[in-house]
């Protein structure tokens, strides 16, 4: 599987262009970046950003002065947006793939499949597709190089943090398991594995069964078309 995902365009950045402070983690962490390349990439910074646009003014005295602290008068000009429950470490490898364009980085930056599989979650809640198809090409990626496949813990997180049955990352998850997984990887990762994962896999069993045969199973994830476990809007076109 190569990664087909359509090529953005260049983003120009000029020096009136507003910059954003996302705070990030429960330590606060900040990180400064552009509005327009948070927008063009997700639509829950282009609504949050909005938001910060339409605040009110604050109410004046009978002096014409704003009634308002310095907090308060920073959030009237748009103020921080909140991401206290994101890891730091997630956020920043996010904002190198905002200004980057990717997740295939050299060794030793590479990114692990548990790492992946953070981005894409992140990605998710922020309707980025481009950035979980490309955190999917790259799991494909990193598990065909090291002959892996995600462990059972890996799995469970990453269900914990999707709650829909067609999410792509639960899909590619179980397709390891149901393609690539042996005997013993199953069984040590088994014991924890969470119900839905169970409940997808034996679906897929039946589906694989039904439709293709034994056959069915013979598949190797990375020689599968590259749409097989992307999502596409209008933002990200379908692969060509």
């Amino acid at each position: 599987m190569t990664d087909s995902a359509p090529p953005s365009k260049r983003m120009k950045f000029g020096f009136f262009d507003e910059n954003i402070q996302v705070v990030v983690g429960p330590l606060r962490k900040r990180f400064n970046l552009h509005a327009d390349i948070l927008t063009t990439r997700s639509p829950y910074f282009k609504a949050a950003i909005a938001k910060r646009a339409s605040t009110p003014d604050p109410p004046k005295d009978e002096q014409g002065s704003s009634q308002t602290t310095a907090l308060q008068s920073t959030a009237k000009l748009g103020g921080d947006i909140e991401l206290l429950d994101v890891e730091p470490e997630i956020f920043e490898t996010y904002s190198q793939y905002l200004y980057q364009d990717t997740l295939d980085f050299d060794a030793p930056d590479d990114l692990t499949l548990d790492e992946l599989v953070s981005v894409h979650i992140l990605a998710a809640k922020l309707g980025d597709l481009r950035a979980t198809n490309m955190a999917i090409d790259q799991m494909i990626k990193t598990s065909d190089k090291q002959h892996v496949v995600p462990g059972g813990s890996l799995v469970a997180i990453a269900f914990a943090g999707t709650s829909s049955e067609s999410s792509s990352l639960r899909r590619l998850l179980v397709d390891f398991y149901m393609y690539e997984a042996d005997k013993q990887v199953f069984t040590e990762s088994s014991q924890l594995m969470p119900p839905a994962f169970c409940k997808a896999f034996m679906l897929r069993y039946i589906e694989l069964k039904s439709g293709e045969g034994d056959a069915g199973f013979k598949q190797k994830i990375s020689t599968l078309p590259a749409c097989s476990y992307h999502q596409h809007d209008s933002s990200c076109p379908p692969c060509q």
